[in-house]
């Protein structure tokens, strides 16, 4: 019998052709479940820093309902991902074919990061470059010095940090160099 209501008891009948009605039988429909790190996961690709988009992906373990997700926990569409351009929350939830809902589970996206590091101060010497930078988000993994404004397709590696303090020693007197992190 479709389009009952959760949590709701109903008494069943039954008739035959004769005339004759059964003892009423109770039963008590279920609510919709609520979505817990138990019964969903999410996903997201890609999962690791980026300066892109990010797919956060639900996927519920609870058969017989439809699942749907949002990314304001307001307006809620019947698919189980949604793209993000910026950090921000994926919400899922079941819904039963009456619309009635379960509660509902989240998921954070954390790894978009679309700000530069800032060079906070370089030096010159005679013969070497100081630079300091900082990056708040994904961190600083390399650094470079050139002699022309093109931006760089290769950099020097280092350790994964918030602040960036380096001396590039082996440069020209006279000579206009660009930074790059």
């Amino acid at each position: 019998i479709p389009n009952v209501k959760q949590n709701t008891t109903y008494y069943v009948w039954v008739k035959d052709q004769a005339g004759n009605v059964n003892v009423s039988r109770t039963i008590k429909t279920q609510k919709v479940p609520d979505l817990t790190t138990a019964n969903v996961k999410f996903t997201y690709n890609p999962s690791t820093w980026t300066n892109k988009e990010v797919v956060a992906t639900a996927k519920a373990t609870v058969g017989g309902y439809t699942l749907q997700t949002s990314k304001d926990n307001k307006t809620w569409t019947t698919i189980n991902n949604q793209t993000f351009t910026v950090n921000g929350t994926i919400y899922a939830r079941l819904i039963d074919s009456t619309n009635q809902t379960g509660g509902v589970a989240t998921g954070n996206i954390t790894n978009i990061d679309k700000t530069k590091p800032i060079i906070t101060s370089v030096t010159a010497t005679t013969n070497s470059i100081k630079l300091t930078a900082t990056d708040e988000a994904s961190g600083i993994i390399g650094y470079t010095v050139t002699t022309n404004n093109t931006t760089p397709s290769s950099f020097t590696s280092c350790t994964n940090t918030k602040t960036l303090n380096v001396t590039v020693g082996n440069k020209k007197q006279n000579t206009t160099y660009y930074v790059w992190v």
